[in-house]
């Protein structure tokens, strides 16, 4: 009887100390967490504006931020820059237009109601010359709507804040994440400013410490929820990069 419940208690031991070691971060596991930041950017093809956006209502934000998004399911054969600028035809009236080598594509559009249906084609033509060409429908999926040209703006602000550089700042995050906001407060239905809300705040959260970070990875976890109630497959890109920075941060607090 009493080497029954010896055993009995071992093995209760066991699964005691093997739960306790399961909770503890595998550290050489966070030294091999795969960058997606990097693998989701394709490595040849660079899209980048011609020039600076005139204003804060310049279309020209939304234009480079779609067509960097929508050409990052596509990669140029060899090292291409598609250079970007948007020129006014009317008050609502624009012209997309997309340089690649001495070739010259453009595509108008009213801002902000058919600007995807512009740039979808306007990626159709981009992505053939570059060699691998990318289907109208395989971005319709994707496209990146909304009605409000606020809510556009806004989220182009915080998608080029968050993106603009490799070492963001607790500054480049916050004011990526209120830009998400304003995006948000514009359209309450908008998937993608609540998805880049979510990441930007999981990436703020990787820069703090203590209960900001922990206020911070709740948040993020929140907006992306409601992004995933929405459209769970438009959320999909910035929801792995948003639980690629969470990882990385549970792994940095726990050396």
């Amino acid at each position: 009887m009493s080497s029954r419940r010896s055993a009995a208690a071992r093995l209760a031991a066991l699964f005691i100390f093997g739960g306790l070691l399961s909770r503890v971060p595998d550290l050489a596991a966070c030294e091999a967490i795969p960058n997606v930041l990097s693998a989701q950017k394709p490595p040849k093809l660079r899209v980048e504006p011609l020039r600076s956006p005139k204003n804060a209502e310049d279309p020209l934000k939304p234009v480079l931020v779609l067509l960097r998004e929508y050409l990052s399911r596509t990669s140029a054969k060899k090292e291409t820059t598609v250079s970007v600028d948007v020129v006014q035809d009317g008050k609502t009236s624009y012209r997309a237009a997309a340089i690649v080598g001495e070739r010259r594509f453009e595509a108008p559009f009213e801002f902000p109601g058919s600007l995807n249906q512009a740039l979808t084609g306007l990626v159709e033509s981009l992505s053939e010359e570059v060699k691998s060409p990318l289907k109208t429908k395989k971005i319709l999926p994707f496209l990146n709507e909304t009605p409000s040209a606020t809510a556009y703006l806004r989220y182009a602000d915080g998608a080029l804040a968050l993106d603009a550089t490799k070492s963001l700042t607790p500054h480049d995050l916050e004011r990526a994440a209120r830009a998400f906001e304003d995006a948000v407060k514009a359209d309450y239905n908008y998937v993608f400013a609540y998805a880049g809300l979510g990441e930007a705040l999981a990436a703020w959260s990787a820069l703090e410490t203590g209960e900001r970070a922990k206020t911070l990875r709740a948040q993020a976890l929140a907006e992306m929820q409601k992004a995933k109630l929405l459209n769970p497959y438009r959320a999909k890109t910035r929801e792995d990069r948003m639980n690629w920075y969470l990882k990385k941060a549970r792994c940095e607090a726990s050396r």
